[in-house]
């Protein structure tokens, strides 16, 4: 199996599209899209993400992290290693890499 990430600049353009989950999927040629948010509330912030399998169109995973606001580089990084680690143990039990 082989995994390939797509750079940001070539999906940008996709986040206010009227397009379909599976139409995004088949041009980029991808079998899985990552979709995610971020939302402050008070001293709070919430990290959302969700893995969508692109045929069924279907939501195979998803993920929260809700943390106190805190711009430390090492908040951050805390974060995306909590995201980072929750999407590839996902992914491979998905695609068996």
């Amino acid at each position: 199996n082989n995994m390939e990430i797509k750079p940001a600049q070539t999906v940008i353009g996709y986040k206010e599209t009227l397009l379909t989950i599976k139409e995004i999927g088949e041009e980029l040629e991808v079998d899985y899209i990552i979709d995610g948010s971020a939302m402050s509330y008070d001293e709070c912030i919430r990290f959302s993400v969700q893995l969508i399998e692109v045929e069924s169109d279907k939501c195979i995973w998803a993920y929260s992290y809700n943390r106190k606001v805190d711009t430390s580089l090492e908040t951050q990084q805390e974060i995306i290693h909590a995201l980072q680690t929750n999407l590839v143990q996902q992914l491979r039990k998905k695609i068996s890499l």
